[in-house]
């Protein structure tokens, strides 16, 4: 887990790129796009171009149409602690990515996990800018405690029924 933030603290954010079969590297998003521990943030970019977002070693992209589905992005969180798996940016059945809505889960100092909802806009009327929520949901200690807890015995109890399951098996084939 991503631990020792403070409220308003820069959280470690990395993006990589694919173009047909060209996988970039992790490279760091800057500060101004990238989340604040426990601060709800929403960022609008400008003017979407898939040039922006095509791995640096792949030459052959600029200035030429990508296929839909060609161009994917993943994102990495709290140094590399929490992934997105490839994020289509644009494809025929989905359109183009218009926005990406983050949910981090979080306690008093560490980041506990992250999920992600996408939405496009049609082809035929793309996107003007691509939207970037960042919203921060506070995990309770105690619920926290709780929700160990109810893991602990639950896998208990599971280790007990195949035990009890085991010891019926050998005594069904003696």
């Amino acid at each position: 887990l991503s631990d020792a933030y403070k409220e308003g603290t820069l959280v470690p954010l990395m993006k990589r790129s694919v173009f047909q079969q060209d996988v970039g590297e992790w490279v760091s998003v800057l500060p101004r796009f990238s989340p604040r521990f426990a601060e709800d943030t929403f960022i609008e970019l400008d003017n979407f171009d898939p040039n922006d977002v095509v791995p640096p070693s792949c030459s052959c992209c600029t200035g030429i149409a990508f296929y839909p589905g060609s161009l994917r992005r993943a994102f990495s969180f709290g140094d590399h602690e929490f992934f997105t798996p490839w994020i289509l940016v644009m494809s025929e059945e989905r359109g183009l990515l218009a926005q990406v809505d983050f949910l981090l889960r979080h306690d008093a100092d560490s980041i506990l996990s992250m999920d992600y909802v996408t939405r496009y806009s049609t082809l035929d009327e793309p996107a003007e800018h691509l939207h970037i929520n960042f919203r921060w949901e506070s995990v309770d200690e105690e619920d926290r405690w709780l929700g160990q807890l109810v893991l602990l015995l639950g896998g208990l109890l599971s280790t007990a029924f195949l035990v009890a399951s085991l010891r019926e098996s050998r005594n069904t084939t003696s």
